[in-house]
């Protein structure tokens, strides 16, 4: 299940919508103020990335951050963020994928040519 939450009430249908068609999974919806969360299973991470830096509803072009935090005590303990930004519709949005130990995530350097630096840490 997706989780979604976007402040700019003019792109949320649109991005809705095209992410149900796209991955035809259910969506879970939460409104929230300012900063823009998705939530993915780890097997969709790259789709998703690849998906808001192509699509011309969203272009989320920019890579700002990309971090892993680990939680020991977690069965899903390992989390990763990206932040990216669009510039075309002034847009933020977090990316937060979660894993179990042993699992790898492929690369985004494809997408986000920056993102060698991050992966490399």
């Amino acid at each position: 299940m997706f989780q979604l939450s976007l402040s700019n009430s003019s792109i949320n249908t649109v991005f809705l919508e095209s992410i149900k068609q796209f991955f035809k999974k259910s969506l879970y919806f939460v409104s929230k103020t300012e900063e823009s969360t998705v939530k993915i299973p780890f097997k969709h991470f790259n789709q998703l990335v690849l998906f808001l830096n192509r699509h011309t509803a969203f272009q989320f072009k920019i890579l700002t951050d990309l971090s892993l935090l680990d939680y020991p005590q977690n069965r899903e303990r390992l989390f990763v963020f990206i932040s990216l930004l669009s510039l075309k519709f002034n847009a933020r949005l977090t990316v937060v994928s979660s894993l179990t130990e042993g699992l790898f995530l492929k690369s985004i350097s494809d997408v986000f040519s920056g993102a060698s630096w991050y992966e490399r840490e």
